[in-house]
């Protein structure tokens, strides 16, 4: 991130956490409503599923925040060691307490370009948040290099290409970083990464969905061990990315 879009972000958490969020991040973001407890059993499922065979020995994960989907990476391998950094002290107050304390979790509030690791890690781990760092360039090349030979990652981000209501001036300044599904794949493959695969995270059907969640629940359940295709692009609001070093 530059120094400028860095604070932005990190302000704008310190603040909703206490406003927005009422100093009770991951119920108001994921549990208040129908919708968005759909949008966790989605996300929940497809890591789940695509992560079911992967085994590391240490874990890097950037953007954990609350630390909502950290189990799903720690209970592959309890035993492992975890680095988690974000840029948010607030988000680090909110951190769940399944993995809070334990001897081999480790979170960092810095910035994943700045911070200087003193390990590289067989998994890297990121659920919602690449879309916030602007030169995706950079990041992904200090990725390439925190990671060990033959070690895997698992990216959850935001589809630009969801909605007409996603383009040009109603996508919010933190989200204008989202990565298309082609650019994601050139900028993993031009890092020297492979083997990468794209699969669908959390669909939604806004018209069926104002009478209606049951339909685009069952067409998750249909698509989301299949790779994700341009046609059901528009309707995607995320994406899973699997890839190895």
């Amino acid at each position: 991130m530059s120094n400028e879009q860095n604070q932005k972000i990190k302000d704008l958490y310190e603040t909703s956490i206490k406003d927005k969020y009422k100093n009770d991040y991951e119920f108001r973001r994921w549990f208040l409503s129908e919708r968005l407890r759909l949008d966790y059993f989605m996300t929940r499922t497809a890591i789940m599923y695509h992560m079911r065979d992967d085994s590391f020995v240490s874990c890097l994960e950037f953007g954990p925040g609350s630390g909502i989907f950290t189990p799903i990476a720690y209970r592959r391998n309890p035993n492992a060691k975890f680095d988690l950094i974000d840029i948010s002290e607030e988000m680090k107050n909110q951190f769940a307490l399944e993995v809070r304390g334990r001897d081999n979790v480790n979170y960092i509030v810095g910035d994943i370009l700045e911070h200087e690791f003193n390990q590289k890690y067989d998994f890297f781990y990121s659920v919602r948040a690449i879309e916030y760092v602007e030169d995706k360039e950079v990041l992904f090349k200090n990725i390439y290099s925190l990671m060990n030979e033959g070690g895997k990652g698992v990216i959850v981000t935001k589809n630009p290409f969801y909605g007409s209501a996603e383009h040009g001036d109603g996508t919010r300044w933190q989200h204008t970083g989202k990565l298309g599904i082609k650019d994601m794949r050139n900028i993993l493959n031009a890092s020297g990464f492979k083997s990468v695969a794209i699969y669908p995270v959390i669909v939604r059907f806004p018209v069926i969905e104002r009478f209606t969640l049951k339909f685009t629940e069952k067409y998750f359940n249909k698509i989301y061990r299949n790779p994700i295709s341009e046609q059901m692009s528009r309707f995607i609001e995320s994406y899973i990315v699997m890839f190895e070093k």
